[in-house]
């Protein structure tokens, strides 16, 4: 073998490495990025239990949220407090969908929490004069969601809905 010969061979088996090395990066880019969508999905659903238990210590507050009386002073800061830390996770949600990072079907179950949250009067009140702490986008979104969304007690239907079930 000549060495001419031998420095194409040579140049073919690094372009034979220099392809196999990209096929396995390439998989181990993909296996990274199922890892980051598993293990944000997890983070997700801890963050929204950990929320949803913190409500049954505000049990009592919701049958005066869906009243007309004045809520006290008091109950107004539980209130604030349960819906800011509620639309910030939807907000950080619509960030990680944004992002590629949750896909489509994901994305809209996760969202129809927002149609829960927003759906009276009382609460869409709260939303308007609370908007300005969130992400422009987000608001955006959100206003526009629920605009295509009539103002009802979804709350009790889907209570009665529950109820009938049972």
């Amino acid at each position: 073998m000549t060495l001419e010969e031998f420095a194409y061979l040579a140049e073919i088996i690094g372009v034979v490495i220099v392809v196999v090395t990209l096929l396995y990066l390439s998989v181990q880019v993909r296996q990274g990025a199922n890892l980051m969508r598993s293990e944000s999905r997890q983070a997700l659903l801890n963050n929204t239990r950990e929320h949803l238990m913190g409500y049954l210590d505000d049990v009592d507050l919701f049958d005066r949220l869906e009243g007309e009386e004045k809520l006290s002073k008091g109950d107004q800061l539980r209130f604030s407090v349960l819906w800011i830390t509620n639309m910030r996770l939807r907000e950080h949600e619509w960030f990680q969908y944004r992002d590629g990072i949750l896909d489509e079907p994901t994305w809209r179950s996760y969202r129809e929490i927002i149609r829960l949250t927003l759906s009276s009067k009382r609460h869409r009140t709260w939303w308007q004069k609370m908007k300005g702490v969130y992400d422009p986008d987000f608001v955006q979104m959100v206003d526009q969601f629920i605009g295509e969304t009539p103002e009802s007690n979804i709350w009790d239907e889907k209570l009665r809905q529950w109820e009938q079930t049972a």
